[in-house]
């Protein structure tokens, strides 16, 4: 097993309700999702969110595989903002201090910013889309990349990613982590259109299944994830070390 699938395994396993034990006392995640449609319909009433149009009801047919009797199956455009409206900002409202994100400063697969620029020091030609400290960045361009991350920062980005939030509290290192599955790269790929630049369309996205734990047990897979990443580094580490060394004999 190289590196690259022990990631995928322990993300596997996160995402089916298998990494961390269940706990009865952390309740269950239908009374999360009973919150969260109280939550925007509250937020449509006050005229703060638009009433959105019913995504399609899941069928047992669409359930990729099994998780926690706590859990519940949800769409991404039930629990999140991901098909609203976003904020735009034409260039000349771009103060010179605004952080600029492309999506060449995002690693691949990790999602780390490996560069940090600002406006006056790039060119920038046409609107730009806001994005705050928190929002989970999406890249929608070439998705099996995986360029996802939370903002550490406010800041202004391509109109590539895709910046959104979660309702009722929802751990956005949790979706995060779900988003670079193994299991979501398989399904996101599958649906993108264009064969040079692909991308993944708004509404794929929206109706993508959502493995959802009680907001304890998400907060406990996140801090697992955590603990484990820095050992499958090591792993990673030591794999092209070994790799290397067999080369070299050769």
């Amino acid at each position: 097993m190289n590196a690259q699938q022990l990631k995928n395994s322990i993300l596997q396993r996160a995402i089916e309700g298998k990494l961390v034990p269940q706990r009865a006392e952390e309740g269950n995640a239908a009374d999360l999702l009973r919150e969260i449609k109280a939550e925007k319909a509250r937020l449509v009433k006050e005229g703060k969110i638009k009433k959105e149009k019913p995504l399609p009801e899941i069928k047992a047919e669409e359930i990729p595989f099994e998780i926690p009797e706590s859990w519940v199956w949800v769409r991404l455009g039930e629990i999140s903002t991901f098909g609203n409206s976003k904020q735009k900002i034409v260039p000349r409202d771009i103060t010179p201090e605004m952080w600029t994100l492309d999506m060449e400063d995002i690693e691949k697969d990790s999602g780390r910013i490996v560069r940090t620029e600002y406006a006056k020091n790039r060119t920038i030609a046409g609107e730009k889309i806001v994005f705050h400290q928190g929002d989970i960045l999406y890249s929608k361009l070439r998705p099996y990349l995986k360029k996802i991350l939370i903002a550490p920062a406010d800041g202004i980005c391509t109109s590539e990613l895709v910046p959104f939030q979660c309702y009722g509290n929802i751990n956005a290192a949790y979706i995060t982590s779900y988003l670079r599955s193994a299991y979501v790269t398989q399904k996101v790929n599958a649906a993108s259109y264009g064969v040079k630049m692909p991308r993944v369309s708004k509404d794929t996205m929206l109706s993508l299944l959502v493995s959802l734990p009680p907001l304890a047990e998400q907060k406990r897979i996140v801090a697992k994830l955590e603990q484990l990443r820095p050992l499958v580094e090591q792993y990673a580490r030591a794999c092209a070390d070994l790799a290397a060394l067999i080369t070299k004999q050769r």
